[in-house]
């Protein structure tokens, strides 16, 4: 199992890193669109369609009827490209009004955790070896924002092991992997035993601050990884508190 464990805590930090990367540049071209049309940092904006339904009233009365075909067929490429930038994870197909304030339910092998689909993007079925992962789509006013994400790992084959049993593992896994150890300690997250690592990394010129959570319950091992780079970790950090307080064991 401790072999295991480590394999597990390199695979989901990896991911971490390699998520930050890849979800900054996928953010970095939706947020240069979003600026075009509004000053706001939400995902879902019903004042900015607003705007765009008065625009494209002014274009047809301007236009003669001869051209209204081509004007229907603008808009509704406009709609399209909207749609692009709706969250991944949607509730209610039907009202995508209210997707922005509605949670989904994620759940996973003995757990369960509510995500705000208007907050986080769901990147599960992109990545292997994990349960679920998660990147930052909520406001795109600092690029560096798009850097954070979160994912499950749930793992069977612990029997009777406790977390503390895992410590030196753990640290040492940190170690190898190249990661400095800001803090660890042992915790109570959301009312269970559990033993949490604060670890900073760079690579390739980017700074980012990781931190890890792992439980052991009824012999499956829990591990929780979050971050983002580190100069917006602390703004981040309640979108973190506020998804990650909704975990529970089932």
């Amino acid at each position: 199992m401790k072999k295991l464990l480590a394999s597990l805590l390199a695979m989901s930090m990896v991911f971490a890193f390699t998520a930050c990367s890849l979800t900054g540049d996928d953010d970095d071209d939706s947020s240069k669109k979003k600026s075009k049309n509004s000053s706001s940092s939400s995902v879902v904006d019903d004042s900015d369609k607003d705007s765009e339904a008065d625009d494209s009233s002014k274009a047809d009365d301007a236009s003669s009827e001869a051209d209204a075909d081509s004007t229907a067929d603008e808009s509704s490429e406009a709609d399209d490209d909207s749609s692009e930038e709706a969250p991944a994870v949607v509730v209610d197909d039907s009202s995508e009004a209210d997707a922005s304030s509605d949670n989904a339910a994620a759940t996973g092998d003995g757990y369960a955790i509510d995500v705000d689909a208007a907050a986080w993007k769901d990147i599960s079925s992109t990545v292997s070896g994990v349960n679920a992962a998660y990147s930052y789509i909520g406001d795109t006013s600092d690029p560096y924002l798009a850097t954070a994400n979160f994912n499950i790992i749930a793992q069977g084959g612990a029997g009777t092991a406790k977390v503390t049993d895992f410590v030196d593992v753990i640290k040492k896994q940190y170690e190898a992997m190249g990661y400095e150890i800001t803090n660890s300690e042992q915790i109570t997250f959301n009312g269970y035993d559990a033993y949490k690592v604060e670890t900073t990394v760079t690579q390739s010129g980017l700074t980012m601050k990781m931190n890890q959570v792992v439980i052991i319950n009824n012999g499956t091992a829990y591990i929780i990884s979050y971050g983002s780079e580190s100069s917006v970790f602390d703004k981040i950090k309640p979108e973190f508190e506020k998804v990650l307080g909704t975990f529970k064991l089932s």
